[in-house]
């Protein structure tokens, strides 16, 4: 639902009086399908997720029963990173379905991503992963890890995660079958490709696969300090492409190389990778663990790394490979709009050059990407046909261009030395003038000798 929507169901809400016992208060936020009010019983104060009913009908009442219901489940287990359910179920007044829970404290980790003290970013990860793993231990998998399900404290020091709506046992689709929407359920943007496709393995090891992802993308987003794929979220099918083929390798000056090569391999696109190259303990601070691994242990640590070398170099040639994939569209593109200002010079000064061939190379400087071959013009004073070729070079990031010039009397391989026709610049709009000047000075010369 949008916002006026969930505005008119909770002053609906309001007016009706008391859910489930709990006294309503303001509203708090709202969902695709439920409203979150702040509430208090005597001297409890909460947070009462209430589902509309209209929707509950369109998305399927019953599946989302089963959800609450797995809600339910986790009433009085208790774990310093997981926001605690303190009530669920079908008010016998009303018939809403609710969900209750506590206050988080602080702000969305969406909101405070760039207050994140660098410092605190491994402390932060090891208590989501510990939250994460005691949801599986308690036969759970959350499924919509993600930054807008994290509280923050506000000393930016701990966290909670919240928002158990999709929780899933492994094996038990029992909701998905009843959903009358088949809609996808989590967030595409922090969801593994076997996820938003649905072929996701239904065991264990297949929801911690995408758990880890998920952890992964989040530690990601702690790290660049902007949201992962956030260049792909304008059209869906953009963002689907992303997941499916962009390697993710993260990479940081002023955080621990662990914590980036951790994050790079919770998001390998093949669970099996992620599951070979993780475990809970990775998430675990060197500093928090004071036992000494058994002997066991230290060999499947040494196996592990070099499949991670293997992998991660995997990794690494494939963004190699891509940025050389961009530099030559870049090249290509600069080479043409070098032509086109060469040949609009060349029209300017009409009758005064020669005829000529082009041949268009498109190398890199010192190699020529332009070759113009003028044939003899007596009438000119130019007895002998001549070459001029054009060389163009591109910085590191591929913003700036320099660009060279050379020309030789007859056809042998003679030219001198490139002559620089400027400052590298960033476009080469209006540059047909230097050309111009450039190509004029080149004829005088022919000319004269």
């Amino acid at each position: 639902m949008d916002f006026a929507e969930a505005k008119v169901f909770s002053d609906s809400l309001l007016a009706g009086g008391a859910v489930a016992g709990w006294e309503l208060g303001n509203y708090c936020s709202h969902g695709k399908s439920a409203v979150v009010l702040h509430v208090s019983k005597g001297e409890a104060k909460a947070v009462l997720k209430i589902f509309h009913p209209g929707l509950m009908e369109q998305y399927g009442r019953e599946a989302q029963l089963i959800r609450v219901n797995r809600e339910r489940e986790l009433i009085d287990k208790n774990h310093p990173n997981l926001v605690r359910v303190l009530d669920a179920g079908v008010c016998e007044d009303t018939g809403h379905i609710f969900v209750a829970m506590e206050v988080a404290p602080g702000r969305r980790l969406s909101e405070t991503l760039n207050l994140i003290p660098r410092e605190n970013i491994a402390s932060l990860i090891e208590q989501l992963a510990s939250a994460a793993m005691q949801l599986e231990n308690w036969g759970f998998t959350h499924r919509d890890i993600k930054p807008d399900n994290i509280h923050v404290s506000e000393d930016l020091s701990s966290l909670k995660l919240l928002d158990f709506g999709v929780l899933r046992p492994p094996g038990d689709d029992s909701a998905t079958l009843l959903q009358v929407s088949k809609a996808f359920v989590g967030t595409h943007q922090y969801s593994p490709t076997e996820m938003i496709h649905g072929c996701e393995e239904d065991t264990l090891d297949g929801w911690r696969a995408i758990t880890f992802y998920q952890i992964g993308a989040v530690l990601h987003d702690l790290i660049v300090r902007k949201p992962i794929f956030q260049y792909a979220t304008a059209r869906h099918a953009d963002l689907v492409r992303a997941i499916d083929n962009d390697s993710v390798v993260v990479k940081s000056d002023d955080v621990d190389s662990r914590l980036c090569n951790l994050a790079t391999r919770c998001l390998l696109k093949k669970p099996i990778e992620r599951l070979e190259l993780i475990r809970w303990e990775d998430f675990k601070r060197s500093d928090s663990v004071s036992h000494r691994p058994t002997l066991q242990a230290r060999k499947d640590a040494l196996q592990r790394q070099l499949s991670i070398g293997d992998i991660l170099g995997r990794v690494d040639a494939i963004e190699d490979a891509e940025a050389r994939r961009l530099k030559a569209i870049a090249l290509r593109t600069i080479v043409r709009a070098t032509r086109a200002q060469f040949d609009n010079a060349l029209a300017e000064l009409g009758r005064i050059v020669p005829t000529r061939s082009t041949d268009l190379v498109g190398g890199l400087y010192p190699n020529p990407a332009i070759t113009y071959t003028f044939v003899a013009a007596p009438n000119l004073g130019l007895t002998l046909p001549f070459r001029i070729q054009v060389a163009v070079a591109l910085k590191e990031d591929s913003s700036l261009i320099d660009v060279y010039a050379r020309a030789s009397k007859g056809l042998a391989e003679t030219e001198i030395g490139w002559n620089s026709l400027g400052p590298a610049m960033q476009s080469l709009d209006g540059f047909a003038d230097v050309f111009q000047a450039w190509m004029l000075s080149i004829i005088e010369e022919l000319i004269r000798r």
